[in-house]
C-alpha cells in the first residue's frame, strides 16, 4: 500500500514537472525605452515567463504591449531593443520574425491595439533558425518561414484576442513540441549574453575570454552565429542601456562620471557611442526628455 501511494505520488509529481506553466511578472523588466515618461501612461507593458526557465531554454520571455490614444493624435514608440531575436504579431499584421537591431527600433502607435511577442534567448538560432543570424539583422520575415502554421495560427489568434495565461502556455507548448535539440555551444551562448546583461564590469570583449575560457575568436564565431551582431556590438548595447535609464531618470547630468562607470575610455568616446545609436547626446536626451510634456504627438500634416 506504501509502495502504491509513493508511486503515486511520483507520478503526479513528474507530470506537474512535465506541464508547461508561466506566471505574468508582476514588475515588467524594460529597458532601453526612449519614449516620454507621460507618454508610457498611455501603455500597459505585461510581460509572462516559465515557472521553470530550464524546460525552455530558448525563451527569454513573452510580451505584449498596449496602447490608448486619444483619436486624432499618435505616438512613435523609440526604443534600443535587447539583442535578441523577437516573434511578433499585432492585431493588424500577419506574424514576422525580428532579427536584431543595429540601433532603435521604432513603431507607430494610433488609437487603440496591442501586440504581443516572444523575445527569445540566443539559442533560439540553432533551435529553430536554419540559416546564419546575421540573415536578419535589420530585418523581418514571415513568421511562416521559421515556425510551424500551428503555433502562428495560436500566435496570430492571441493578437486578435489580447493575452491570456492558457493560450501562452498553449503557445509555448506548441513551439516547444516543433523545437530540435539545443546545442552545447547554443547553451554557452546563453550564458555568454546573459552575463553580459548581468554583470555590470563586462566592459571587453577580453572580459568573456577570462570568464569562459575561450579564445576571442572563438567568442566572436559564438555571436555571430546565434545573434549575428559581435560581442562588443552586444556589449555596448547594454551599456547604452543603462546610459538611456540614466539620462531619463537622473537630475545630475554628470555623463563623465558615467562614461567611466560603464567602462568607457573618456567622456568623448561615451558621447560618440551614445549618438550613433540614440541620434543624440546623453546630454540633449536627458534635456529632451524632461521638457516633454505631452504624451503623445499631433500627426505631421502632408504637404
Amino acid at each position: 500500500m506504501f509502495t502504491e501511494e509513493l508511486s503515486e505520488g511520483l507520478r503526479r509529481l513528474l507530470e506537474k514537472a512535465d506541464r508547461l506553466e508561466v506566471f505574468e511578472r508582476a514588475t515588467p523588466q524594460v529597458r532601453g525605452v526612449l519614449t516620454e515618461q507621460e507618454t508610457i501612461k498611455c501603455l500597459t507593458i505585461r510581460q509572462f515567463a516559465p515557472t521553470v526557465p530550464e524546460h525552455l531554454p530558448w525563451l527569454e520571455h513573452v510580451w505584449s504591449v498596449a496602447w490608448d490614444i486619444p483619436a486624432g493624435l499618435f505616438h512613435e514608440q523609440r526604443t534600443v531593443p535587447f539583442p535578441a531575436f523577437n516573434l511578433v504579431a499585432d492585431s493588424q499584421q500577419s506574424a514576422a520574425l525580428y532579427g536584431c537591431t543595429s540601433g532603435c527600433f521604432a513603431y507607430s502607435l494610433k488609437q487603440q491595439g496591442h501586440v504581443i511577442g516572444i523575445r527569445f534567448k540566443p539559442a533560439f538560432q540553432s533551435v529553430f533558425f536554419d540559416n546564419v543570424a546575421s540573415d536578419l539583422t535589420d530585418t523581418s520575415v514571415n513568421a511562416r518561414n521559421a515556425f510551424s502554421r500551428d503555433a502562428v495560427a495560436i500566435l496570430e489568434q492571441l493578437a486578435s484576442q489580447g493575452p491570456e495565461i492558457h493560450g501562452i502556455e498553449t503557445l509555448l507548448d506548441q513551439l516547444q513540441r516543433d523545437a530540435g535539440p539545443i546545442s552545447k555551444d547554443a547553451r554557452r551562448m546563453n550564458q555568454m549574453a546573459g552575463y553580459i546583461e548581468t554583470q555590470p564590469n563586462v566592459y571587453r570583449v577580453a572580459d568573456l575570454v577570462r570568464a569562459f575560457n575561450l579564445s576571442e575568436r572563438s567568442i566572436q564565431r559564438h555571436f555571430h552565429a546565434h545573434l549575428g551582431m559581435s560581442p562588443k556590438s552586444v556589449i555596448e548595447r547594454f551599456r547604452i542601456q543603462s546610459a538611456i535609464n540614466h539620462a531619463a531618470g537622473e537630475r545630475n547630468d554628470n555623463f563623465a562620471a558615467l562614461a567611466l562607470r560603464l567602462g568607457y575610455f573618456d567622456q568623448a568616446h561615451f558621447i560618440n557611442a551614445f549618438r550613433h545609436i540614440i541620434g543624440h547626446s546623453p546630454t540633449e536626451f536627458a534635456r529632451l526628455r524632461r521638457a516633454a510634456t505631452e504624451p503623445i504627438g499631433v500627426p505631421p500634416t502632408k504637404s
